[in-house]
């Protein structure tokens, strides 16, 4: 049998399936990136894998983390804190007004747990929260034993 070396690309190129092939894993690897599950893993498409979006600040002798969470009342939310770990757990329903039917639905009900590890252990006495406007506020003041410490020198006298 002979093959044309008119076929292939030359040495410095792949074949055709290998481009097409590196490309499907470098949407992949995109899309995870961004936290999105590929739609054969989810029935309803694109999914946030980690939900809600969450920034964990360092204030000295607290912590701040504050999440994202459009459409949820402070009742729907509940926080539980120890000494390194964060878990916050929420449900949103969605229904149609009484007397009306959905035409059009794209804001889903949804319910979602979330924990995060913290960085440094803090004092679950005094973890507090607030929501403002969608976004879920937390602050937790540091442990007594992970706050850095003054130490006084002293001169000896001999």
């Amino acid at each position: 049998m002979l093959t044309r070396w008119g076929n292939f690309y030359g040495l410095n190129h792949t074949l055709p399936v290998f481009d097409e092939l590196r490309q499907q894993m470098d949407h992949l690897f995109k899309d995870l990136e961004r936290g999105w599950v590929p739609t054969p893993l989810r029935r309803e498409g694109l999914q946030a894998r980690t939900w809600p979006k969450a920034n964990l600040f360092d204030q000295g002798e607290r912590l701040l983390l504050t999440l994202q969470v459009p459409g949820l009342k402070e009742e729907n939310l509940t926080i539980e804190a120890n000494a390194e770990t964060l878990t916050v757990r929420g449900e949103r329903k969605v229904q149609a007004p009484e007397g009306y039917r959905a035409h059009r639905q794209e804001r889903a009900s949804l319910q979602f747990s979330r924990s995060i590890a913290l960085p440094v252990r803090i004092d679950v006495e005094r973890v507090a929260a607030t929501l403002q406007n969608g976004i879920l506020s937390i602050e937790m003041a540091k442990a007594q034993e992970v706050l850095p410490r003054k130490i006084e020198v002293h001169t000896s006298a001999k």
